[in-house]
């Protein structure tokens, strides 16, 4: 999967523009070749793993920001080039020019108001879903109490106020069960994906 990620940011980095630049000096005349400006990756705390693994071969320069909200505001006004975050954007955080490429696929939960909790407090939270047993199964093993429906618009009208599990292709700018998993964010519950112009 991270020579995925290699081959995504290099056709990036091709498409910001990040190539050598030429100027003449007006003192010789001659033709001066700068280094290429390294494109910037601005990324929240909880991709840190998957910003090292993208620039394992230093092409990029790293921007540690504080959220996936910071991230994304950075680059809408293009303080950096790309914004690695683990959740999809909202709408109003990103402008219609912006574009997505997801990296990986997954599950997230949402509630009827954003909250965060820890990953033992899930434990005694009922879990609604339409997912099949068997992903629910992996992603929370047997002691987990899930509540099964037939469709996603069912399971929130019975769960929203609870957690309601849904794959991030779902997401709607749905508020979101943030769980720490210690001083991080469970990363069961993101998706890496990267924004750009």
């Amino acid at each position: 999967m991270k020579h995925a990620y290699f081959i995504v940011l290099i056709g990036l980095a091709i498409l910001t523009g990040c190539s050598q630049g030429t100027q003449e000096n007006s003192v010789t005349g001659n033709v001066v070749v700068s280094e290429p400006a390294k494109p910037r990756i601005g990324f929240c705390p909880t991709m840190l793993p998957y910003a090292l693994a993208i620039n394992e071969n230093d092409e990029f320069e790293l921007v540690s920001l504080g959220s996936s909200s910071e991230a994304l505001l950075e680059l809408k006004e293009s303080r950096i080039d790309l914004a690695l975050i683990g959740r999809k954007a909202k709408t109003h955080e990103v402008l219609q020019e912006i574009k997505e490429i997801r990296l990986m696929e997954g599950y997230t939960l949402i509630t009827e108001t954003q909250r965060t909790i820890t990953k033992e407090e899930l434990r005694g939270i009922e879990i609604h879903t339409h997912v099949d047993a068997e992903t629910t199964g992996m992603m929370f093993g047997e002691e987990q109490k899930i509540v099964f429906h037939e469709t996603l618009e069912e399971a929130k009208s019975q769960g929203i106020e609870k957690a309601v599990l849904i794959n991030w292709n779902e997401y709607n700018d749905y508020e979101l069960l943030v769980i720490y998993d210690g001083p991080r964010k469970d990363l069961r519950f993101r998706a890496p994906r990267i924004y750009h112009y």
